[in-house]
């Protein structure tokens, strides 16, 4: 006779329930310290050094936690701010210590700081350059042009387009 799955226990101690039947995978690593401790090396190092520390999960580990947790993949997403404006950090106290001698070597520093806060947060370290076509108060643009206003080539332009408009048959007409 077979056992039902919610009276079967498992190698691992779980018992599979419902809502959980697969309770015999193995436990997550996930913790809110470690998750928090995680996210606090993450404002000031990337991904990939703070995954290769001994204590942290991988990277692969990490991706699912942030798939499965919405509040620390908001969290990391803090964090990665946070780092955005650490590399800010890193550019103005950089500019400081150039000297005339060091100044061709903080040139790249500075350029690759910049370049990775703009990576990591675009809205604040971004270029600004925007294009918005927008009329009276922030809505659509009107264009008003009366018909006497309007050029006799306008005018024929106009009825011409109309009338090729109307001379095509119809999708589905035989």
């Amino acid at each position: 006779m077979k056992k039902s799955p919610a009276k079967t226990k498992r190698k691992n101690g779980k018992q599979p329930t419902e809502q959980n039947p697969n309770a015999a995978g193995r436990p997550s690593l996930y913790t809110p310290e470690l998750a928090a401790e995680y996210c606090e090396r993450l404002r000031t190092r990337s991904q990939r050094k703070v995954c290769a520390d001994p204590d942290m999960p991988d990277h692969t580990t990490i991706a699912r936690w942030e798939r499965s947790n919405p509040e620390f993949a908001r969290e990391c997403a803090r964090s990665i701010s946070a780092r955005a404006d650490y590399m800010a950090d890193l550019i103005y106290d950089t500019a400081q210590k150039v000297t005339p001698f060091s100044a061709p070597a903080g040139r790249v520093k500075l350029s690759a700081y910049q370049w990775l806060a703009e990576k990591l947060d675009h809205n604040k370290y971004g270029s600004r350059s925007t294009t918005a076509l927008t009329g009276a108060d922030g809505g659509p643009i009107q264009v008003k042009k009366s018909p006497d206003e309007l050029s006799d080539a306008e005018l024929v332009a106009i009825a011409s387009r109309g009338r090729a408009a109307s001379a095509e048959p119809e999708e589905g007409a035989d």
